[in-house]
Order: structure tokens, then C-alpha cells, then sequence
């Protein structure tokens, strides 16, 4: 959040959920990028939004009335899960950086290795 004055904040649960929609807004800005699985860094703003999100929500606890499906918990569960599927973005660059420098024989990777792994994010988006 800035330190700007908002004239809307009259409170600190105001001020909660300032954040909650600055931060849930990066992270549906950045959602269609991922679905299209092109650049691993519309993951990776993702998972920061989502980080923020989480910390917003726990640090603005006593202040809020959130349903449960928003709570910290869930919030964080969808958070590994994207970083488990970041971890597998880094890890699929990182072989593929290593394979350019060797013939598929050596390496036993080819383009293939690479997409019929996983289904592509957007199948499990639904």
C-alpha cells in the first residue's frame, strides 16, 4: 500500500480492504497471462500478489469480517500450489538453458520432454 492519505480510510478495517482490493486486482490482472502459459513471469506476479494478499489478511485479522471462503488459509493453500508450478516453470528452463548446450541423444530432453508433462494451466482453471 502507499502512504498516501485516502480519504475513503475512516478506519483500520478500511484500510484492510484497500489492500485486499489492490492486491486482488494484481492477481486478476496477471491471471489471463498465466492461462496462456507464454511467460513464467505472469506466474511469478501472481504468486507476489498473492503473497501480499495473504500477508494483508493476517495482518489486518482482528479488523476484518471476511467469509470463509476468502480466509488466510485457502488464500495460502492456492499460494504453494502456484509455487509448486512455478518451481516447475524454473525447473523446465533450467533444462532446457542445459539441453542447448547438448544433442537430444546426450541429454535424452527434446521439445516434447518439456510440454507432454503437464496439461497446460488453464485446463485446471476451470
Amino acid at each position: 500500500m502507499t502512504n498516501k492519505f485516502n480519504p475513503r480510510a475512516k478506519t483500520v478495517a478500511d484500510w484492510a480492504y484497500i489492500g485486499i482490493d489492490k492486491h486482488f486486482h494484481k492477481v486478476l490482472k496477471h491471471e489471463a497471462g498465466v492461462l496462456l502459459d507464454q511467460d513464467t513471469e505472469e506466474l511469478h506476479q501472481i504468486r507476489v500478489g498473492m503473497r501480499r494478499l495473504r500477508s494483508t489478511l493476517t495482518g489486518f485479522a482482528p479488523a476484518l469480517t471476511m467469509p470463509k471462503s476468502a480466509d488466510q488459509k485457502r488464500v495460502g493453500n492456492l499460494g504453494r500450489i502456484l509455487g509448486e508450478l512455478r518451481d516447475l516453470d524454473v525447473l523446465k528452463g533450467f533444462c532446457r538453458s542445459l539441453s542447448a548446450n547438448f544433442t537430444p541423444e546426450r541429454t535424452g530432453f527434446t521439445e516434447e520432454s518439456f510440454t507432454s508433462s503437464r496439461t497446460p494451466k488453464g485446463e485446471g482453471f476451470c
